[in-house]
């Protein structure tokens, strides 16, 4: 745990970079009108709590930063999936 400032809402506050492990790591999958097969998943990176700000309920705000990755399959059975990475940051949880 560490302490550093981060962009939140517009501004840069203080927050706690936290250490985590990762519990489960499940992919959504989907499958378009078109027999497009899509898997999707989220990666984390980093977990902030932020220290001068909360909900108005008084419980912690955390900061999420991390990846969206999806990969993609084409009907056709000879078909290579496609691997992207999408950069996320600064999601609230």
């Amino acid at each position: 745990m560490r302490e550093v400032e981060i962009p939140y809402e517009g501004e840069t506050v203080k927050a706690l970079e936290l250490d985590f492990s990762t519990e489960s790591d499940h992919w959504g999958e989907y499958t378009t009108e078109q027999s497009v097969r899509i898997k999707m998943r989220s990666v984390v990176s980093r977990i902030y709590r932020l220290t001068e700000k909360v909900r108005p309920d008084g419980s912690p705000i955390h900061v999420l930063q991390g990846s969206v990755v999806i990969d993609t399959a084409m009907p056709e059975p000879d078909a290579t999936p496609v691997h992207t990475e999408i950069p996320v940051q600064n999601s609230q949880r």
